[in-house]
Formats: C-alpha cells, structure tokens, sequence
C-alpha cells in the first residue's frame, strides 16, 4: 500500500479508496467539466490560474501547451476532475533543460497544467496524471520534465519525495512567485534516451 495513504485522516481515506478514478485521454467533450473544475479551482485559490489567464477560455487555456498530449482524471460517473497535458517547454527555459539532460531540444517534454479539482485533492489524482504524462513522453522517446510556481508547494513535494529533482530556479517568474525547473529520476531519463 502506498505510504502516503496510511498520513491521510481515516475519512478521507476511506473516501478515496471508493473512489473510482480513471486517468484517460482528454476529448473535446471534457471542456465542460474541466470549465467548472477551473471555476472551483479559482474560488478556492484566486492566485492560480495566473492572473494572465483570467478572462480566458479556461479549457483553451489549459490545453494550448498540450501540444504532445492531454489526459483528465474521471470518476466512474463521468465527471472530470483532474488534467494534465505534455507539451514542449519554452524556449528560453529549453537550453537549461537540454544542457542538464544532455539531449537535442526534440527530445524534451514539458508536464504542464495539472489540475486536480479542489473536492479530490489528497485521492492520488496528481501522481496518476503525472504518471500518464511521464509515460507517454518515455515511450515517445522524450525526457519528460516539468516546472512548478512556487505557490504550488503540494505539487512540488510530490515531485520532489519521488525523485524528481530542482535543475534550475527563475526568480519572480510572475509576480511573487518563482518557477522552479525540475527533471525526473536518472532512470527515467536513461530510459527515455535509450
């Protein structure tokens, strides 16, 4: 059993072992969903999405860095409650990247907006998007790898306590808050490279 489960209250845990989640590829019917998920997502946290995107179609925002792939976490009735895409990093950021890597700059790809809706957070949702993404981009013969607000310290540690690790900090990447670059395990990379 994983060990993070067993740090969760009893309630929350029995409420996330009857959940039944499925990570699957997005479609164009998701949007629905995921436009009430960002509006929740907003009135818990009204620092994110960043206030560029405010005023936005938020399922075209989510998506348009997804350029490699699109996935959302649904619960057995169909709702959507969770999303995440693989697209490329930008390009000031892509040299860190392949430089730390030691790879071309096609062979890099960006975990970008995960989103996991505020009434399922602490079910595992994150790590299961995550792991869709990192697979998808290692089978694809890419090196997955992410970056993460400083704000979004939940995200973060989970990254961080499953061997990801910090390559790089931009500072006041928006306003207050700093972006930091992370890469996935050795392994991960070795794989991907092959």
């Amino acid at each position: 059993m994983n060990h993070r489960l067993l740090q969760l209250k009893p309630s929350l845990w029995l409420r996330f072992m009857n959940k039944r989640i499925l990570v699957r590829d997005w479609c164009v019917a998701d949007d629905l969903h995921l436009e009430g998920l960002m509006r929740a997502q907003r009135e818990l946290d009204p620092a994110w999405p960043p206030n560029y995107a405010h005023g936005l179609d938020m399922p075209t925002w989510l998506g348009a860095p997804c350029t490699l792939g699109r996935w959302v976490g649904v619960l057995a009735g169909g709702k959507v409650i969770g999303h995440a895409g693989l697209g490329c990093p930008e390009a000031e950021r892509l040299d860190v990247y392949c430089e730390y890597l030691g790879c071309a700059a096609d062979a890099v790809a960006l975990i970008c907006r995960l989103v996991v809706s505020p009434d399922s957070r602490h079910s595992g949702l994150s790590s299961l998007l995550t792991r869709k993404a990192l697979r998808h981009a290692i089978t694809s013969g890419r090196v997955p790898v992410a970056e993460v607000l400083s704000g979004r310290g939940s995200w973060l540690q989970m990254m961080l306590d499953s061997g990801w690790h910090k390559i790089s900090v931009w500072a006041e990447a928006l306003p207050g808050e700093d972006l930091y670059l992370l890469a996935p395990p050795r392994k991960f990379i070795e794989v991907a490279l092959g």
